[in-house]
């Protein structure tokens, strides 16, 4: 079974509850959060996370679903 996560204080619960890897990050909090666009370095250290969080298993990542037309 993968977690679904979409903030980071829910990380710890993926190893918690014996989640093999993230079945979707939910990564539209780096906008929610500032209200705006995030730089590249903050991106990169938000996937870096994730990434560490997921080990060998993965996680899929949805690059910001903002309502597009």
């Amino acid at each position: 079974m993968r977690a679904n996560v979409e903030v980071p204080s829910e990380f710890d619960g993926v190893e918690a509850y014996g989640a093999s890897g993230v079945g979707l990050y939910r990564s539209e909090f780096l906008l929610a959060r500032r209200g705006g666009l995030v730089s590249e370095d903050e991106q990169r250290v938000a996937y870096e996370a994730i990434a560490k969080v997921a080990g060998d298993h993965g996680a899929v990542i949805r690059l910001f679903d903002l309502g597009g037309r």
